[in-house]
């Protein structure tokens, strides 16, 4: 789980997933509500962060309870250098179904990259629904 320490990682990831999503990035926008809200995620112990063995940030997603046992992996992002890597990706989101917020629910994401759906299902996850966005149930 993220902690205040790891702020900029966060603030950084989700601007990059804003951008890229809906063409807005928050942190030219609006950055102080932009921090606001991502320190909020992380106070509330809901922003996963994954580490490469070496330390390095490679994947930030907010845990969002939807149901009483089910937890959606929202603003979940990779960025691009590591979007290949299956591996790493698959075992970082095989490892969240073991953190707090995530421990014993049924884990779904939207995946909307042919690589981010290799990965989930290297982790497990099967697809649900195919519109534009691929849900992935693990």
């Amino acid at each position: 789980l993220a902690t205040v320490d790891d702020i900029q990682v966060v603030l950084e990831f989700t601007g990059e997933h804003s951008a890229e999503m809906y063409g807005v990035d928050p942190r030219r926008v609006s950055p102080e509500s932009h921090h606001r809200q991502c320190a909020a995620v992380i106070d509330t112990g809901r922003q996963l962060i994954a580490r490469e063995a070496n330390g390095r940030p490679v994947m930030v997603a907010e845990a969002v309870d939807v149901g009483p046992n089910e937890v959606l992996l929202e603003r979940l992002h990779v960025p691009l250098p590591f979007r290949g890597r299956k591996r790493l990706i698959g075992g970082a989101m095989a490892s969240a179904r073991e953190l707090e917020p995530c421990s014993g629910k049924r884990l779904l994401l939207f995946a909307d990259d042919p690589q981010i759906v290799a990965a989930a299902e290297r982790a497990q996850f099967e697809p649900l629904a195919r519109y534009r966005l691929i849900s992935m149930v693990g």
